[in-house]
């Protein structure tokens, strides 16, 4: 019972997202100091689109209006969409797997 309700407690306050925020944050820094500026750059969109995600979850959880939920997803689907893009059109992928807008 005293799982259920701590359960309840953090999702209900918004406090889970909170820690997923703080995760990505974690992350965003072990790329940084552990691996290249290429491989966060690389992951930027993907993190900066989840984490626009969360703010919409962190903002539904805690009682938010309908129109900051929504600016949080208009956000993430943007992100994403640029994340998109840039993996498949990109001019700059020169290995044949990605789709390419004008040839070379």
């Amino acid at each position: 019972m005293m799982l259920s309700t701590w359960i309840t407690q953090i999702v209900g306050s918004g406090r889970i997202a909170d820690i997923a925020i703080g995760v990505i944050a974690l992350e965003i820094i072990a790329i940084a100091v552990l691996m290249d500026r290429k491989t966060l750059a690389r992951t930027g969109f993907t993190l900066a689109s989840g984490l626009a995600l969360l703010g919409a979850l962190r903002t539904a959880l805690t009682g938010g209006e309908a129109w900051t939920i929504a600016l949080w997803l208009i956000g993430a689907l943007i992100v994403h969409a640029s994340d998109l893009y840039t993996r498949l059109f990109s001019p700059a992928r020169r290995d044949g797997r990605g789709l390419m807008l004008r040839p070379d």
